[in-house]
C-alpha cells in the first residue's frame, strides 16, 4: 500500500466492531444468540435494551445464563440449532476436567431438541430487525444453522458468525446468498502461528447501500488519517 506503517490500531475485538456497527445505525430490536453457553459479553455489553432470545441446549449452562442476563429481557431456547426439526442428541465435553466448556450434536449423549430458526422464532414475540450470533461447535453445524434460518433471514440486519478457516469460504458464501456483505473480521485466533478462526460479522446489503458511514473509503476523498492497520 502507499502508506506507511502504523503501530498497530483499529477494531480487534467484536464488542468494539458491534459498537461500531449500532453507532453508524444499523438497526437491531432483537438478539438471536445461538451458542449462548454462560454469555455472550459483547451482546449484553452492546444491546442491554433489546431482548435476547438464548439458544442453549445444554442445561448445565442455566443457572449461569440467568444470573449473567438478570438486568436484561431474555428467553432461554433449550434446543439445538440445525436445519431440519426434530429430535438428536447432543455429547458434551469438559476440557478442564471440572465443567462443561464444549457441547455438539452427536449419535450419543443426551437427547435433545432440534430446530430451524426459521420455525422457532416465530414462535416467540421477539421482531427483527435481528442480529444473529451464531457460535456453535461442530464443523458442519453452522451452515445447517443458516440453511434452518431461510425463512427469517430477510428480518436479519446483521450476522456475527463465529468462521473456522477450513469452512470459512462455505459459511461465507452461504451468509451472502441472503443479501449480506463482510463488514468486519475480529478475534483472529491461531494455533501454532497457523490461522485458525476469527469471527466475521455481516450486514445486509441494502443497509450498507443506504447508509455512507458502513462504506469503506472513496478515493476521491481519502483521508489518511483515518488509516489504521492492525499489524505492527
Amino acid at each position: 500500500m502507499f502508506l506507511k506503517k502504523k503501530k498497530p490500531e483499529g477494531r480487534l475485538s467484536q464488542s468494539s466492531s458491534l459498537k461500531a456497527l449500532r453507532a453508524r445505525g444499523v438497526p437491531v430490536s432483537a438478539v438471536l444468540d445461538v451458542g449462548v453457553q454462560r454469555a455472550t459479553g459483547s451482546l449484553i455489553e452492546v444491546f442491554p435494551d433489546v431482548p435476547h432470545l438464548l439458544f442453549e441446549p445444554v442445561k448445565a449452562f442455566y443457572p449461569d445464563i440467568k444470573k449473567n442476563y438478570q438486568h436484561i429481557r431474555h428467553e432461554i431456547v433449550e434446543a439445538a440449532l440445525s436445519d431440519v426439526d426434530g429430535t438428536g442428541r447432543i455429547e458434551a465435553a469438559m476440557i478442564d476436567g471440572k465443567e462443561v466448556s464444549h457441547a455438539w450434536i452427536s449419535n450419543k449423549g443426551e437427547e435433545v431438541r432440534l430446530a430451524r430458526l426459521d420455525t422457532i422464532v416465530p414462535t416467540y414475540g421477539f421482531k427483527g430487525p435481528y442480529l444473529l450470533k451464531i457460535d456453535v461447535d461442530g464443523a458442519d453445524i453452522p451452515a445447517k444453522i443458516v440453511d434452518g434460518a431461510a425463512g427469517i433471514m430477510k428480518d436479519v440486519s446483521c450476522v456475527v458468525s463465529e468462521m473456522v478457516a477450513a469452512r470459512f469460504m462455505d459459511l461465507a458464501a452461504r451468509i451472502e446468498r441472503h443479501g449480506f456483505a463482510l463488514w468486519d473480521i475480529v478475534e483472529s485466533c491461531y494455533y501454532d502461528d497457523v490461522f485458525y478462526q476469527c469471527d466475521a460479522i455481516f450486514v445486509r446489503k441494502e443497509i450498507i447501500a443506504a447508509t455512507p458511514e458502513l462504506k469503506p473509503f472513496n478515493f476521491r476523498a481519502f483521508d489518511p488519517s483515518k488509516w489504521k492497520m492492525s499489524y505492527g
